[in-house]
């Protein structure tokens, strides 16, 4: 929900937005729409008798958007309960997705839509949740990244498999990689020049080569607009790809087998650095946001936002199950 990342959801992921929002951290870049569309799809949602937006962040970050983010919306004279239901996501465990307006799984208070709610994420990650049934098959389980606001990745699961593994912003982080190599395809941040915050374009080659990504698929995400995407020259890895607007790339639930961004065909996923943007396929990116379609009794779609920016890449993927 950073700035600009709204209306590139609305334009490359769903006519919607999704009832589920992730939220890594407090920057603006990941969190600055935030309370707009709080206080838009939430009011709508009471109005028509919907369920509320439901939020989830880990407990450190859900604290600080309750207390600064979303401050602004105490001049309605409504509780932030009347805009969405809050959910908790500590480390350590995988939290299920809960279907939007459903119980929050934390100790919590109750919203006005009778869903329990508790009190602290890009881009964040926006998950949308469909289909029948009292659940979604999706879980969260966020990881710390080193970042100078409290930040959190996550992996995300699709009925108890790893599926997705994002770094969110991070400097580069070893076991943060580790962690979220988990997943057989990772979404990782890095830029031009790396610092504290961010990775750089040069540590790719780092992390691509560490033994636990062996056989993942990597993807950069986070690098700001097309002109700023890294380049072979760059010293860029071969087998590292892009996010790029329009990309689709298939998620699997099985581990990979492949060495880094073999798996990656142009059939199904554009090129590597510097590369072309692929047609067809499954996980779609821009420049930011993300959307996963899964192919299944139930429909979940997965956002992610990396810089919030107007151009913002968007991450377009179908998970097959």
């Amino acid at each position: 929900m950073g700035y600009g990342v709204t209306a590139s959801c609305l334009q490359h992921v769903h006519a919607t937005l999704p009832p589920a929002i992730y939220i890594s951290h407090n920057h603006g870049d990941h969190a600055g729409e935030l309370p707009l569309v709080l206080a838009v799809e939430g009011t709508a949602a009471a109005a028509a008798g919907r369920p509320l937006p439901a939020l989830l962040a880990h407990p450190d970050v859900m604290s600080e958007l309750r207390g600064y983010r979303l401050r602004e919306l105490h001049s309605t004279g409504k509780p932030l309960e009347s805009f969405a239901s809050f959910h908790e996501v500590p480390t350590g465990i995988a939290t299920p997705v809960p279907t939007c307006g459903s119980s929050s799984s934390s100790s919590s208070s109750s919203s006005s839509n009778g869903c329990s709610t508790s009190g602290r994420g890009s881009s964040n990650v926006a998950v949308e949740t469909g289909g029948g049934g009292g659940g979604c098959g999706l879980s969260v389980r966020p990881f710390r990244t080193r970042h100078s606001e409290t930040c959190y990745g996550l992996v995300i699961y699709d009925r108890g498999q790893p599926v997705l593994g994002w770094t969110a912003d991070s400097g580069y982080d070893e076991q943060l990689y580790l962690a979220l190599a988990e997943a057989p395809l990772l979404l990782v941040d890095a830029r031009a020049k790396g610092s504290s915050e961010h990775a750089g374009f040069a540590e790719l080659a780092r992390i691509a080569s560490l033994p636990a990504l062996q056989g993942r698929q990597l993807y950069v995400t986070g690098y700001g607009r097309q002109d700023e995407a890294p380049r072979p020259s760059d010293g860029v890895p071969a087998g590292v790809r892009l996010a790029r607007p329009g990309m689709r790339i298939p998620l699997a639930v099985q581990p990979a087998a492949a060495p880094v961004g073999a798996e990656a065909t142009a059939a199904t996923q554009g090129g590597a650095a510097g590369g072309e943007t692929g047609a067809g396929g499954g996980l779609g990116l821009g420049q930011g946001l993300g959307k996963a379609e899964k192919v299944s009794e139930a429909e979940g779609r997965v956002a992610v936002a990396s810089r919030g920016h107007a151009e913002a890449a968007e991450v377009r993927a179908e998970v097959r199950v």
